[in-house]
């Protein structure tokens, strides 16, 4: 049975007619908990969600059995996985993750899914140019540091190709994912 069948099948999406479940969630991970209410649109269900201060006490909880599931970073779940506490299903990413080469994406587990958290570097309107290419220019430096590379490796979290790590590039890639979104957190806002 491919992985997000086990979920589709898992007790905690069948055991109302109603379909629900309990799912973490919090104001302050917006994005996280977009990404469960999206994942669970295709197979029907409607979670009840929790709110939490953090995916630490989230992740105690998924692992204590006080929620039936979580979508969260991987940064912030991978050694629960690895260390056999909690079951990845899938990954939202487009390709598989080198740190959980066993969980497959969303995609091959049979659903059409896929989303990914990213972290950026703003700075208000009006900052002098050179600023922010001294900004940039930093950070591009930190990215490219071997023990940076490595601690986000082993968190499965992933760098920029160089090319897309500079301001114009980040600034397309943002209204991107803003006019791919902003459709999405309609539809939402509407179902609630």
């Amino acid at each position: 049975m491919p992985p997000w069948a086990c979920f589709k099948a898992s007790p905690c999406c069948r055991s109302t007619a109603t379909n629900s479940f309990r799912s973490r969630a919090g104001k302050s991970f917006r994005a996280i908990t977009t990404a469960g209410e999206c994942a669970v649109m295709p197979i029907g269900a409607k979670p009840t969600l929790v709110a939490y201060r953090g995916s630490g006490p989230a992740l105690n909880d998924l692992i204590g059995g006080h929620v039936d599931f979580m979508c969260e970073q991987s940064v912030s779940v991978a050694e629960a996985v690895l260390a056999g506490s909690v079951k990845a299903y899938a990954v939202s990413a487009g390709e598989r993750l080198a740190t959980l080469p066993d969980v497959p994406t969303a995609k091959e587990a049979g659903i059409d899914y896929d989303m990914s958290v990213w972290a950026g570097l703003f700075a208000p309107t009006g900052v002098p140019p050179e600023i922010v290419a001294r900004l940039a220019d930093a950070l591009d430096k930190a990215l490219d540091e071997p023990a940076v590379k490595e601690t986000l490796a082993k968190l499965g979290g992933s760098i920029p190709a160089k090319a897309e790590r500079n301001p114009a590039a980040f600034d397309r890639f943002v209204r991107s994912e803003v006019a791919r979104w902003a459709p999405v957190l309609a539809a939402i806002r509407k179902d609630q």
